[in-house]
């Protein structure tokens, strides 16, 4: 029986996946295995250090190579109090109760590959009777590459299979730990929609029609300006999914809100 994949990271893109399937399915508006992913992650130490941990060394950047040396070791301090049989239990727990028998893997041959090498790190740290020193050089030089490697700011390509409109990968990147310490590095209106998400229904209720109307203005405007034909049917086709959007309730006010403010971003770059 083929082993099946523990690595928190395949199983974070595995959801990610999983989720925009099940987006695409006739009439759902929501993912129910992102709220529960959401869920685990706030509720379970193990699955929230993980989180941080991949997100810091799969997206920190860095010029000078002793920085980068002492941002790995920082975080795998981070798991000093944790046992690598814990992840272990922990990580199959999730994998086995949201995607069951779902494949597990990275979102890219290169991510499962960085992946690989930062669980090696982490099992290193929390393995009382880890003892193969080559594995783990191999495996920090590894991630100490990738740090040091220039990120590229260009977005993924919006495909009929991962559309920007159903970005789930971006709450989830937002949505967990404490704000102050974990969402220093956020622009402002990143921090401005992360606090709204926190907010009072009302409060949010409030947000989410200033937004729709927002949204519409902005794109009345631009079809106002005597744009070109092609311009003109992407802004009519954003127009179009802000007058699909459902009635707004507790239980997508949240998806709501994301999707107004990424197609606000999006008539931005338009305009």
């Amino acid at each position: 029986m083929k082993e099946v994949s523990l690595n928190f990271g395949a199983i974070r893109d595995s959801i990610y996946n999983f989720s925009t399937k099940e987006l695409m399915k006739e009439g759902v508006n929501e993912s129910q295995i992102i709220k529960r992913f959401l869920k685990e992650i706030k509720n379970e130490p193990v699955l929230k250090m993980q989180y941080l941990i991949f997100k810091n060394l799969e997206k920190g950047n860095f010029k000078k190579e002793a920085l980068a040396e002492r941002y790995i070791n920082q975080n795998l301090k981070l798991l000093e109090s944790i046992h690598w049989h814990k992840i272990l239990e922990t990580n199959k727990k999730l994998r086995q109760e949201l995607l069951r028998e779902y494949h597990v893997d990275g979102e890219t041959k290169e991510k499962n590959f960085l992946y690989e090498n930062i669980q090696i790190l982490i099992e290193s740290t929390t393995r009382n009777n880890f003892s193969n020193i080559d594995l783990f050089n191999e495996a920090f030089e590894n991630v100490l590459s990738s740090l040091l490697k220039e990120k590229t700011t260009e977005e993924p390509k919006e495909t009929e299979e991962m559309p920007k409109f159903f970005s789930w990968k971006f709450i989830n990147e937002l949505a967990v730990s404490n704000f102050n310490e974990r969402y220093a590095h956020l622009n402002e209106e990143e921090r401005k929609l992360l606090k709204m998400l926190f907010s009072p229904y009302e409060n949010k209720l409030k947000y989410s029609e200033t937004l729709k109307e927002e949204v519409l203005k902005s794109t009345n405007l631009i079809l106002e300006s005597g744009i070109n034909k092609e311009v003109k049917e992407t802004i009519n086709m954003f127009k179009e999914k802000i007058n699909s959007l459902p009635v707004i309730n507790e239980s997508n006010i949240d998806e709501i809100i994301i999707n107004c403010t990424e197609l606000l971003e999006e008539l931005k770059e338009v305009n």
